[in-house]
């Protein structure tokens, strides 16, 4: 197989997809025959099971790093419980490295791309036996490409990728019959990614425009246009797509044949980390951005076959445990613009008027306007549609606040997660040769598997007090008619709601 990573497979494997989404550690997918677990949440586990030399990798986005010389690669599609020791409901990629041989030998393979990418590669990789009975090997692999989708606000060449892998393995025979290979392996990968080209305008574009001087009186808006088959994109100045991963682990395989019966062990650990920032409102206006989302993957798995055949049984047993710990940190926040952009969204909710509780009729209710205009209530000032947009914020202010604050920096301060997952299962699979041409096949698998979830949830939003405020505030003016003395109440329409304790009726 010629490729770079798992998603080169692709092209050999018909069934097998493999995307990313909004990043490579979280939002890369596997499916095979359509089937996968779409999701950038890394509590999910993936449909689709990859095993890299017999070892579970906890997620897609964590066997992404730069494949080493293959020996061969196993695309087995449906349910492969009875098979690996980790289940997998849609299929499974099982992926064998070239391991250490008995015969001294090197390569090596540079690449040049004369595009606009630029891309570079290297790779590497050399044998050495040391004795009859042990031999060592080493690979490694440099990569280097530029970005293919442009943002026109920074001038920054998106979805740009930089990294490097390396694998050391030693192979022991112990005996005519019993083998071991271990192996240890890292990567990491420096990348600004994941971007993509916008392909419509929504219904927002206008407010984008005027938060980023274009007036919203031109065709889109006032927002630049932006050209889909050019690869344009728009970033924050400031914000951007930069993601690290490092990834380091060691796996040791034992293989015996006991006579009529080969047993084979993997014990494996592993430990990937991924750190991502990303410009979420996905325009050049600053509203909102991902400020250092942390993820973290701990496993330890240990996994037991017993394999044999008698007469036309071919038989399978097997063990597996498995103890992963996971942890995340998120932190979305809203940016510099974010409280503009909500009072703009909120004032040009009525393109005549401007109400509470979301009514949009043909005018401002005179109690309405009333509660607005009282000086001991929340708002003070006329909040007519056309003049909301026409000054922007300049008539939502109380007291130099805003209708909706957003703050810069406030949001999920730190979004603290962790789970913690232990499993063990038994399995087996069997295959009975009932002729030349027919085979009967019996599988059996049992698991037993526990997680516990803490989570430690730090947000500041003033935007959401602020709006429970006004609901509070407006329901209790209207219930005692301070809002406008003498005006009588049984002509009022009323809103019937009810908020922490306060209600009014009809």
């Amino acid at each position: 197989i010629d490729g770079q990573d798992l998603r080169d497979v692709t092209q050999v494997a018909p069934s097998l997809q493999m995307g990313t989404g909004q990043s490579n550690s979280s939002g890369t997918i596997a499916r095979i025959r359509g089937i996968g677990t779409g999701s950038d949440n890394p509590g999910f586990e993936g449909a689709v099971g990859i095993f890299i030399d017999g070892v579970y990798r906890a997620r897609a986005g964590a066997a992404l790093a730069d494949l080493p010389e293959l020996e061969r690669v196993e695309v087995l599609r449906g349910p492969q419980g009875t098979l690996f020791g980790r289940n997998t409901s849609a299929g499974a990629i099982s992926v064998i490295s070239a391991g250490p041989r008995f015969e001294p030998g090197m390569y090596i393979q540079g690449d040049y791309g004369f595009d606009d990418l630029e891309e570079t590669g290297l790779e590497a990789g050399v044998n050495m036996p040391v004795t009859d009975s042990l031999a060592f090997r080493l690979d490694g692999v440099v990569r280097d490409r530029g970005g293919y989708i442009t943002d026109i606000a920074g001038g920054e060449d998106v979805n740009s990728s930089s990294r490097w892998s390396a694998r050391g393995q030693a192979l022991w025979d112990i005996t005519p019959n019993a083998s071991l290979r271990l192996i240890l392996d890292g990567a990491q990968s420096d990348s600004v990614c994941c971007g993509a080209t916008l392909v419509n305008y929504g219904t927002t574009s206008a407010l984008i425009s005027i938060l980023t001087g274009g007036g919203g009186v031109t065709p889109g808006g006032g927002v630049p246009v932006l050209d889909a088959e050019a690869r344009q994109m728009s970033v924050t100045p400031g914000r951007g797509y930069g993601e690290t991963t490092d990834e380091i682990g060691f796996s040791a395989q034992l293989d015996w044949d006991l006579g009529g019966v080969n047993l084979t062990s993997i014990s494996a650990v592993r430990d990937w980390k991924a750190v991502r920032d990303q410009d979420i409102d996905f325009t050049s206006a600053d509203i909102a951005y991902r400020d250092g989302l942390e993820v973290g993957i701990e496993n330890f798995t240990q996994e037991i076959r017993l394999q044999g055949e008698v007469g036309r049984l071919n038989w399978l047993v097997g063990a597996f445990y498995a103890d992963e710990s996971i942890d995340q940190t998120d932190t979305i926040r809203q940016g510099s613009q974010a409280s503009l952009f909500s009072n703009l969204a909120v004032s040009s909710a009525c393109s005549g008027s401007f109400e509470l509780f979301n009514y949009c009729g043909g005018g401002v209710p005179s109690i309405f306007q009333a509660v607005l205009n009282n000086p001991a209530g929340p708002f003070v000032g006329t909040m007519t549609g056309p003049e909301l947009l026409a000054a922007n914020l300049a008539i939502l202010g109380v007291n130099g606040g805003s209708l909706v604050p957003a703050p810069a920096g406030t949001g999920q301060q730190a979004d603290v997660w962790n789970v913690q997952t232990q499993s063990i299962s038994v399995f087996t699979h069997n295959e009975i040769s009932l002729s030349d041409n027919l085979i009967l096949t019996l599988g059996l698998r049992y698991s037993d598997e526990t997680k516990d979830l803490d989570a430690n949830l730090n947000a500041v939003n003033p935007a959401c007090a602020s709006l429970q405020q006004m609901e509070l505030a407006t329901i209790g003016l209207l219930g005692n008619n301070a809002a406008a003395p003498g005006f009588p109440l049984g002509i009022v329409r009323f809103i019937e709601g009810t908020s922490d304790g306060a209600t009014a009726m009809a």
